[in-house]
């Protein structure tokens, strides 16, 4: 009875144990055919044993192919060599972890990380996780950091309390530091000069409330230098809403601020060049709405900058010559280079003003958007061009007169009694009348040397 009853006793914790046994066998099945990972269980040759469905399917064969097959059936060939050496190392490190590349039955390679370990039978136990994912990653991460450290401009990330995360090249010859000694610490520590840093925490401060900030800052180097750069500040978020980290990407502008400088310069003696200027400089539109015009215009034409900024070039131009100012306007743009050429004005109180105006095309980026012209008021040279003209002709009409006179006088010498007062008659009229001297006057010494002949 006894030995049934220890019998019984064995039968049933053997059975108790083949149940557990059964039950772990199941548990590691489920884990070994479930886990996300591919599972390979090989001989000490490297021959597989045993795989996972995770395994077959990141490789792309089945079960039954894969069996027997040996390590360097699917390790890339420039790898293949390196099998034996590592199976030495997986039996003295208890940890072996290493990147091995892959092939699949189609032909196309992927990254894996291999963790294997040597299984008290002596077999070896390894997984591999594809990590063709992060590999890609990892390479766009690469990417960014090239492209960031190849563009122009400096980029610094904080973490939200300011603290530098990521330094790139360019920031490191902005600012004379190189990444190694200012990861970690505080950006108002390293950047703002003792003038601006209470700024640069103020602006901080907003940043973390994720609010952006972009302007002109002025910072200094390692040196202690100080220029200034032109910063967008911009918080990055997750998908909660909060600030994980703060990217600033800064320019340095001494050289635009320098060059600013010199334009506003240069454009305030252009200014007053054309404030100071005696001849009218104006600029209109292609409509001929005027868009400027100098103190000169005003004065000339009477009108205050007010009434001509609201005028049109057909206001100022009598109707008989707005057709020729559209013609020179029309050569200027089709490319002839002279056109000067002269116009009449109206002014304010009705008179008109000659002018002679030269014009040329205003354009931008290539594209003709409107005129500038320079107006010169020429009327009293044309005043004292008629004035000259009328001399002249008084002139010429006296010589006329005078050489009539001295060959009347010539002829009268052919039958006087006194030749040699008619010869200096004649002489008298021909040289007051070349020296430019009134026919009156010239009359008068006639008469003069007439009477003196008679005492």
């Amino acid at each position: 009875i006894e030995r049934e009853i220890h019998a019984s006793e064995n039968r049933r914790e053997k059975k108790q144990a083949d149940l557990e046994r059964q039950q772990s066998d199941d548990r590691y099945r489920a884990l070994f055919e479930y886990a996300p990972d591919g599972i390979i269980i090989s001989s000490p040759e490297d021959y597989y044993l045993d795989v996972n469905a995770s395994m077959c399917q990141m490789l792309g064969y089945d079960h039954k192919d894969l069996i027997g097959m040996h390590a360097r059936d699917i390790v890339v060939r420039a790898e293949a060599h390196e099998l034996d050496s590592d199976f030495a190392r997986v039996q003295s490190t208890p940890d072996y972890n290493r990147e091995w590349h892959f092939r699949r039955e189609d032909g196309s390679v992927f990254a894996g990380e291999v963790i294997a370990t040597i299984m008290p039978d002596g077999n070896l136990l390894a997984m591999i996780r594809d990590i063709t994912d992060r590999k890609t990653a990892e390479l766009q991460m690469e990417l960014h950091s090239v492209i960031l450290d190849s563009i122009g401009q400096s980029v610094i990330v904080t973490d939200p309390t300011g603290n530098i995360t990521y330094w790139n090249r360019f920031a490191e010859q902005m600012y004379g530091w190189p990444s190694s000694e200012v990861l970690g610490r505080n950006i108002v520590d390293v950047t703002p000069t003792s003038a601006t840093r209470a700024q640069g925490i103020e602006i901080l401060e907003a940043l973390k409330r994720g609010e952006s900030w972009s302007g002109e800052f002025i910072v200094q180097n390692r040196k202690g230098t100080s220029f200034p750069i032109f910063v967008t500040n911009t918080p990055l978020k997750n998908t909660e809403g909060k600030v994980e980290s703060i990217i600033g990407i800064s320019l340095d502008v001494t050289e635009r601020k320098r060059a600013e400088e010199a334009l506003e310069e240069s454009e305030e003696r252009y200014r007053e060049l054309v404030e100071n200027a005696l001849d009218i400089i104006y600029t209109h539109d292609l409509e001929g709405n005027y868009t400027s015009a100098n103190r000169a215009a005003e004065t000339v034409t009477g009108y205050s900058h007010a009434e001509i900024m609201a005028m049109n070039i057909g206001d100022t131009i009598p109707v008989g010559q707005l057709e020729k100012a559209k013609a020179m306007i029309a050569a200027k743009l089709a490319g002839e280079e002279k056109t000067a050429y002269e116009l009449e004005l109206i002014a304010k109180d009705g008179q008109g003003i000659q002018v002679e105006v030269n014009t040329r095309i205003i354009y931008e980026n290539g594209i003709p958007v409107g005129v500038q012209g320079i107006a010169r008021d020429v009327t009293q040279r044309k005043l004292a061009n008629a004035e000259i003209q009328e001399k002249s002709a008084l002139l010429v009409s006296a010589l006329q007169q005078a050489t009539c006179e001295a060959v009347d006088t010539l002829k009268r010498y052919m039958s006087c009694e006194n030749p040699q007062a008619e010869i200096r008659s004649a002489q008298i009229i021909l040289e007051m009348a070349f020296k430019g001297i009134e026919m009156a006057d010239i009359l008068g010494r006639l008469e003069n040397l007439e009477n003196e002949h008679r005492i």
